[in-house]
């Protein structure tokens, strides 16, 4: 062997050995800081604000977060994907509150899947929710102020001050929807008008 091809082999390895060196010391960082909680995810939790969002929903009409807390109206915010069967169970749940609700209350669905607008339309239609706006999150854009990973469904309610009013990160038990978050809803309309 030449003296050139073991120098350019040695030099390979320690080029080499370096990565792995720097890979484990990074990955050991990541790991240590999700051992302390320390990450970057935002989970919201009752009392936190609204996240401040503009989005086109699928009809190309612009959603603002702040129009809803302007307009004093309770807002569910439901991500989900157009194949999660839980998402879709919670949906007859959604109509049944906005039927009671009427225009006090606005159902923002927001999915996270590569749907295109024509398909997330059909959506809407096959599953009869024509009140729900639909907002086509592709790019992660909307779900990451919110702290939504790929897990869905998590559902948010606001209340009319644009405050967390209740959040589910997940499936809610036995699709109980109505019966968790209308009790909710109705005890703030009467401390409200209590006061």
């Amino acid at each position: 062997m030449s003296v050139t091809y073991l120098k350019k082999y040695t030099v390979f390895q320690v080029i080499l050995i370096g990565l792995l060196i720097t890979a484990f010391i990074c990955l050991s960082s990541i790991v240590a800081q999700a051992d302390k909680g320390e990450t970057d995810e935002v989970v919201l939790k009752p009392g936190d604000p609204m996240p401040q969002i503009t989005s086109f929903d699928v009809e190309r009409v612009i959603f603002e977060s702040k129009k809803i807390v302007a307009a004093d109206k309770f807002l569910i915010v439901s991500f989900f994907t157009t194949y999660c069967e839980p998402c879709i169970a919670e949906f007859p749940e959604f109509k049944k509150m906005k039927t009671e609700m009427g225009d006090k209350l606005e159902v923002l669905l927001i999915s996270v899947g590569q749907d295109s607008r024509d398909e997330l339309k059909r959506f809407r239609e096959q599953h009869n929710i024509p009140d729900f706006r639909i907002v086509r999150d592709k790019y992660s854009s909307v779900r990451k102020p919110f702290g939504v990973s790929d897990k869905v469904p998590v559902t948010f309610l606001f209340d009319p001050k644009g405050k967390v009013l209740y959040a589910q990160y997940g499936a809610f038990t036995d699709g109980k929807v109505y019966d968790v978050l209308m009790p909710l809803i109705k005890e703030l309309k009467n401390d409200n008008i209590e006061e």
